[in-house]
């Protein structure tokens, strides 16, 4: 019982905002660290650049007056390009052309100048506008490791500890 008087003496002593400040720089510890892991793992699994990947995930940070931070992820398909130094390889008579971009071979690909910068295209059937932007699809990846991220992340947990680590510094 005197646990407990004494705990609820600390938090009135505390400022306002005080818990409110500790649970969001929990919060956006938390989240940054979900999104950390879940791109370097998307990163390895797909072989792709973890900074190309990393620039997906945009963290809006919470703050004491709102103590929720927002985690917005780019789901849709990466650009070939970006998946890192890209080199032209000539074909022959056994082997076909194409584009390696980073560590992925892009057969029959080549490299052209659209409206938005290079990219990397191939062709695909004879239709009329039978030509394509190579891109990577990245949504499933994202969408299971961020989920696996934030089941494994103990918020509550984070948060008493931080808050009774602060009222240990404080008193």
């Amino acid at each position: 019982m005197k646990t407990t008087d004494t705990l609820v003496t600390l938090m009135a002593g505390m400022a306002g905002n005080a818990l409110g400040g500790i649970t969001a720089q929990t919060l956006n510890r938390v989240a940054s660290q979900a999104a950390k892991r879940a791109t370097t793992k998307v990163a390895s699994d797909e072989r792709l650049p973890v900074k190309a990947v990393r620039r997906r995930a945009r963290l809006q940070k919470a703050t004491a007056s709102k103590p929720r931070a927002i985690l917005r992820i780019n789901t849709r398909n990466m650009p070939a390009i970006r998946a890192g130094k890209v080199r032209v390889v000539k074909g022959s008579r056994s082997r076909p052309g194409g584009v390696y971009a980073g560590r992925h071979f892009i057969a029959g690909g080549f490299v052209r100048v659209v409206r938005y910068g290079p990219q990397i295209l191939r062709r695909v059937g004879q239709a009329r506008y039978g030509i394509e932007v190579v891109k990577f699809p990245l949504a499933g990846a994202l969408k299971a490791a961020f989920v696996a991220e934030l089941e494994r992340a103990d918020i509550a947990s984070d948060i008493s500890h931080a808050i009774k680590t602060k009222m240990d510094a404080r008193f």
